[in-house]
């Protein structure tokens, strides 16, 4: 599998940004910049939000109560797939489609 684009609308404090993977294979930034926030929207993207306490993913909630989500689009066995997630408050508010 490879990571094509990612769009964040909305997760932790990354809001409105857009990466372009395509010939990108490291991120590189400062402390603060949000690394480990985009690790963790991409496990959320894939496997969902986690509410436990051990591994409390809502945190990345975003304060400002906009939408918390965005899409991946990523290639596998030669297809392009996209995977578009939204997160609520509950587990009951998220959303999932896959194209």
């Amino acid at each position: 599998m490879k990571i094509i684009k990612i769009k964040i609308i909305g997760f932790g404090v990354i809001q409105n940004k857009t990466y372009n993977l395509s010939d990108i294979n490291q991120i590189i930034a400062e402390n603060g910049n949000g690394k480990s926030t985009l690790v963790s929207f991409i496990e959320c993207m894939f496997y969902g939000m986690s509410s436990s306490s051990k591994d409390n993913h809502r945190r990345f909630l975003p304060w400002n109560k906009t939408l918390c989500g965005g899409y991946i689009i990523f290639k596998s066995q030669d297809k392009i797939y996209k995977v578009e997630r939204t997160f609520g408050v509950k587990k009951s508010e998220d959303t999932f489609c896959l194209y």
